[in-house]
């Protein structure tokens, strides 16, 4: 979960009731540094304390899980499925669970009979990252009304892409020496890693190795990938 400016309110229980009792207004963090930072204008919800003294001393932020249990379930059943080509086991089991403890059918079917994999194209293992060229991920609506929030010289322009790139933010257009100024680009090359050296060294040496390197990635001692090189 994630929050665009707005408000927390604070929830107690009275005479059996909950009440609205306490109204936290905030801004987010675009302009602080490190990990406190909002880098796209939206902030996590999940984990924040509605404690008053919390809310004033610490921003809401208290300790987070590191590893969901529904995590786990879902690496289970993705490595089954990988491993055995069916949804067995527990795999059942588990996705049902998910699906009762967020309120939506537990027929996981319809899901997959809707799932249309020539559109999931953000993942590596369906070969589809190379459609990120020169992609620019993008925050909150800044610069129309929201800028109005901050103090002058709170978001300047070495803390968020300004209102000539473009309305939202831009995490990756802060600074234009960066690498990535221009967007995300993907070589077709990393969708496998390179064979190391010391493989060929053993299995008959360069250039009469039994093995082979993966497209784009050199062969040779201190070699160039060729990023060019177009696996399909």
């Amino acid at each position: 979960s994630v929050r665009p400016a707005g408000r927390i309110i604070n929830t107690s229980l009275v005479d059996g009731k909950y009440v609205n009792d306490t109204v936290f207004y905030y801004r987010p963090y675009i302009y602080s540094g490190g990990n406190e930072k909002a880098t796209t204008g939206y902030e996590m919800t999940k984990w924040c304390s509605s404690e008053t003294s919390q809310q004033l001393q610490y921003g809401c932020t208290t300790s987070v899980p590191l590893f969901r249990a529904a995590e786990t379930r879902l690496v289970y059943m993705e490595a089954y499925y990988l491993r055995y080509g069916t949804l067995g086991g527990k795999c059942d089991q588990y996705w049902r669970e998910l699906r009762r403890r967020a309120g939506v059918n537990e027929d996981y079917q319809a899901t997959i009979n809707a799932t249309v994999l020539a559109s999931e194209n953000d993942l590596k293992r369906w070969r589809s990252l190379d459609s990120m060229v020169d992609y620019q991920p993008e925050g909150f609506k800044l610069w129309v009304e929201m800028y109005k929030m901050y103090d002058s010289g709170q978001i300047g322009s070495d803390v968020v892409s300004q209102s000539g790139v473009s309305d939202y933010i831009h995490p990756l257009q802060i600074n234009a020496t960066s690498l990535a100024y221009g967007g995300y680009n993907f070589p077709k090359p990393h969708y496998l890693e390179p064979i190391p050296i010391s493989e060929f060294l053993l299995t008959g040496g360069i250039g009469n190795s039994t093995i082979y390197q993966n497209p784009g990635w050199p062969s040779a001692a201190d070699g160039t990938a060729d990023y060019t090189y177009d696996c399909d």
